[in-house]
């Protein structure tokens, strides 16, 4: 079980804003991802997934795991399975669960016949992918370049059987539109080859979303208030209205570290339902 020394090294230096720059980019589910894995009592079973973790088939693009019995642990944090538990989320591989995440893609797969001129397969897309076998039997699967993911939730059929042909389960109202922009990613990547950011547009939200990061480092980095202001306010600001007549810039501080503890403490699922 890592300790609480092994989690901080793995985050960024709160005192340097470029090792935040990583951020720019996430989408919403890699920064719910940010959020969960600064949450204390997360950390304390972040190890239990990576040591259940068995390897079923490795190539070159594609790898094939079978979580273990770990659902209890994952599931109560919104995930299916999460590997390299400790590691940023441009790093981490995590399977959100799909009553949780509206990006997750519901598919059936079957064997393509040789006339099918639509079909899927994972050996062909140019980007790694990881297909999980969880203990409900369901196959899930994440796409990804590192920053931009797919994730689909195989309820029939495996995409493991060679070129398949994907029917998409898509019903109601609640969250499809969600699931459609992850059915444009998807065909999108067929189509080119490449995840395009025109599908990923950052989220207006990001500054602030990295600036509570960084406050709630340094606040469990035992940083003081002052010294979270000039990080990220800068000194000359903190020289001259620390101790003005107005508090404005203690209770910035206080908020911002407030934002960042309720998105760890929970506030993170709220990300993933748009």
């Amino acid at each position: 079980m890592p300790a609480e020394e092994d989690l901080a090294s793995t985050r960024p230096n709160w005192r340097d804003s470029a090792s935040y720059a990583y951020t720019r980019d996430l989408t919403r589910e890699s920064w719910a991802w940010e959020f969960l894995r600064r949450n204390p009592d997360h950390a304390k079973k972040a190890g239990l997934a990576d040591a259940s973790l068995q390897i079923l088939q490795r190539t070159p693009l594609v790898l094939v795991i079978d979580s273990g019995d770990v659902t209890d642990i994952d599931q109560a944090w919104g995930c299916v399975f999460y590997q390299m538990a400790n590691c940023l989320a441009n790093i981490a591989a995590v399977f959100w669960r799909s009553d949780v995440s509206e990006t997750v893609l519901p598919v059936r797969a079957r064997p393509a016949a040789d006339k099918d001129a639509a079909h899927f397969d994972l050996t062909r897309l140019g980007h790694p992918a990881i297909v999980l076998r969880s203990g409900d039997g369901i196959e899930h699967a994440l796409l990804s370049d590192g920053i931009h993911h797919i994730q689909l939730e195989v309820r029939r059929g495996s995409l493991l059987e060679g070129p398949v042909q994907l029917h998409y389960e898509l019903a109601g109202c609640d969250g499809v539109e969600a699931k459609m922009l992850a059915l444009h990613r998807l065909l999108a990547l067929q189509r080119l080859g490449r995840f395009p950011q025109s599908l990923y547009p950052p989220d207006q939200r990001a500054h602030r979303w990295m600036m509570a990061l960084r406050a709630l480092d340094a606040d469990h980095a035992g940083a003081s208030h002052r010294e979270i202001a000039s990080e990220l306010w800068g000194g000359d600001t903190v020289e001259t209205d620390w101790r003005g007549e107005s508090d404005y810039l203690r209770s910035r501080v206080r908020r911002t570290i407030r934002v960042g503890e309720d998105l760890a403490n929970g506030g993170y699922l709220r990300l993933l339902r748009r």
